[in-house]
């Protein structure tokens, strides 16, 4: 998706590209791939299969199902999770899930976890496999910092922006930044998401007479521009007994727009952030507020904290640094497979 290259770690290593199609929408976990053109790929000779998907995802059960007997290619698959489910996934047909996730972690040979709590969780799994970490990436050509004046002006904004992306629903926290940007006055709110939680979003808004702004179907190549149009992006997360953050994307889209990020204390959010000053308790709109109050009232602490953002955006999220992450984990295990 990415308009950015990711070049290979070293000049003598090179890549190729094979279409997988799949059958019907592919839909996460459920995702189900075209079994001509897994077995094609498979029949190519290759020193490590690594399944970008989860342990319970019907792909890597495709997989391993399709792998030739014999070949001893060592297999890896990757993870997020960083809720322990105990014997049951929050999904319908929980037990098919659960059994795919116990074969393939009796079968592969490590997982990469882009979740800093997803070890633990693996542990608890009995995987007992090889464990490593790396982040997930932004491009950071795309998403960068520009004047975004003229779709403030088409938006009907002004003044100090708070943005949220994401979808509107309960547990993203989106009612606490209403509540938090009621309070606190001077600022308005743009949103760009979809989801059951918007008709409950605008009457709350409209009740205290705060401007909110709800886009929806943004393509994700015009999200910048979007990004660019807020002051600051927050993400206001709150954990359930069946989610909680995993990364939250768009912190590190904003962040490599020089948009400071502010988050809830849910899930990976503080880590991906690293920054305490603009980390909040989840559920609580009052300690955001200070937050934002204090972002709307000093512009010099805006663009220093924007500054540090792309900075860390850039030695730690783009996807160069990534890749060569990714790429060294890989050839570790390569090399130690024999």
């Amino acid at each position: 998706r990415s308009k950015q290259r990711l070049e290979p770690a070293t000049s003598d290593e090179t890549y190729s590209i094979s279409r997988i199609r799949t059958v019907g929408r592919f839909q996460s976990h459920r995702g189900i791939l075209n079994p001509l053109d897994v077995s094609a790929f498979l029949r190519k000779e290759t020193d490590l299969l690594f399944v970008d998907s989860e342990p319970e995802s019907l792909a890597v059960a495709e997989f391993l199902a399709l792998l030739p007997a014999g070949r001893g290619v060592p297999v890896w698959i990757s993870t997020w999770s960083n809720i322990w489910f105990g014997e049951g996934y929050p999904y319908r047909f929980s037990w098919l899930y659960r059994r795919a996730a116990k074969r393939a972690l009796g079968r592969v040979s490590g997982v990469l976890c882009y979740s800093a709590e997803a070890p633990a969780v693996l542990r608890r799994l009995g995987f007992r496999g090889r464990i490593e970490r790396t982040e997930w990436g932004v491009d950071t050509a795309l998403f960068r910092s520009f004047d975004a004046t003229a779709l403030r002006r088409e938006l009907g904004l002004d003044g100090f922006i708070a943005g949220y992306v994401g979808r509107l629903v309960p547990e993203k926290g989106v009612a606490d930044l209403v509540r938090a940007a009621s309070e606190i006055g001077g600022t308005a709110l743009l949103a760009v998401g979809s989801g059951p939680m918007r008709p409950a979003l605008k009457r709350m808004a409209g009740g205290c007479a705060l401007p909110l702004r709800i886009v929806e179907r943004v393509p994700h190549v015009d999200l910048p521009f979007y990004l660019n149009a807020m002051d600051v992006l927050v993400l206001p997360s709150r954990t359930t007994a069946v989610w909680k953050e995993q990364f939250g994307k768009v912190l590190v889209e904003a962040m490599a727009c020089g948009i400071p990020a502010v988050g809830s204390s849910s899930g990976e959010i503080p880590r991906v952030i690293g920054n305490p000053a603009l980390i909040f308790p989840e559920g609580d709109p009052r300690a955001l507020g200070a937050i934002l109050a204090g972002l709307r009232d000093d512009s010099r602490e805006r663009l220093s904290l924007g500054s540090a953002a792309r900075l860390r955006a850039e030695t730690v999220f783009s996807w160069p640094v990534v890749a060569r992450q990714l790429i060294g984990v890989l050839a570790a295990a390569r090399r130690s497979a024999g």
